[in-house]
């Protein structure tokens, strides 16, 4: 039941989504849109990531969305704080949701 109730609250939330460009990025892009009507997503390839979130890294953009998630990719650990700082300045909330081992290896901590 309490699952119920989280996947409700997402339902209301704009969330924007970087994401890999292979299956498991679309997948989680799929599932996304399944749980949530308002999900816009960037497609990157893991050498593009971060120069496509820097592009977003603007007040104006960011704070169209209550919620930022980093699917299926990783980024630097100084990139990830710093992105993460961003987003709590506009009030966005930002996640990082991957299943490799360099994202273990690096997750902000």
């Amino acid at each position: 039941m309490k699952r119920e109730v989280k996947v409700n609250k997402l339902k209301q939330k704009k969330i924007l989504l970087f994401t890999h460009t292979d299956l498991d990025g679309y997948s989680c892009y799929i599932v996304a849109k399944y749980h949530v009507n308002n999900v816009d997503v960037h497609m990157c390839e893991p050498s593009k990531v971060e120069e496509k979130m820097k592009e977003n890294m603007n007040a104006n953009i960011i704070t169209k969305y209550d919620m930022v998630i980093l699917s299926d990719l990783s980024v630097s650990v100084e990139f990830a704080k710093e992105y993460a700082m961003f987003c709590e300045k506009c009030g966005v909330d930002f996640y990082i949701v991957d299943h490799h081992k360099k994202a273990n290896d690096s997750r902000i901590r």
